[in-house]
């Protein structure tokens, strides 16, 4: 049982969300026929810094951004694990979801630990820890200040 992974960091300048995908694609096509999952970094799909937007760029799990990301996961039979702004009802979290390449969810994380700042202003603490089944092996999923919280 193995993998390959390719860890993937877009730049900053990045202005929107077509603008991350087409940079997405253009990974893929480079990539995708060497790489069994592509790792996106937090805030991927919306920007990291965004205090004043998070709330206006949140999506639900399967939401436009998530089905984009999963057409191009199938067309590059490639799983993509990405970071974005979730949005529940009215809660919104800081999540990490793995869509395989068949274009399925497989795992959805919602950040345990927020740091002090604009995090635990705007976003709500996930509950519990994500593991999932990824070519046999288990993974799971933390999202940077997890980390420190084993």
């Amino acid at each position: 049982m193995s993998f390959r992974l390719k860890l993937a960091q877009s730049s900053g300048a990045l202005n929107d969300v077509s603008e991350r995908l087409a940079w997405l694609e253009s990974q893929l096509k480079a990539h995708a026929h060497d790489c069994d999952l592509m790792l996106l970094p937090e805030g991927f799909s919306c920007g990291y810094n965004i205090p004043d937007q998070i709330v206006d760029m949140a999506e639900p799990s399967n939401g436009p951004t998530a089905q984009k990301i999963a057409a191009l996961a199938k067309i590059h039979n490639t799983a993509i694990l990405y970071g974005y702004s979730e949005r529940d009802a009215e809660t919104i979290y800081n999540s990490a979801q793995c869509i395989d390449a068949t274009g399925q969810s497989i795992a959805n994380h919602r950040k345990l630990m927020l740091p002090p700042g604009f995090e635990q202003e705007h976003y709500t603490a996930g509950k519990t820890a994500t593991i999932f089944i990824f070519n046999g092996i288990k993974c799971g999923i933390l999202i940077c200040y997890d980390i420190e919280f084993p």
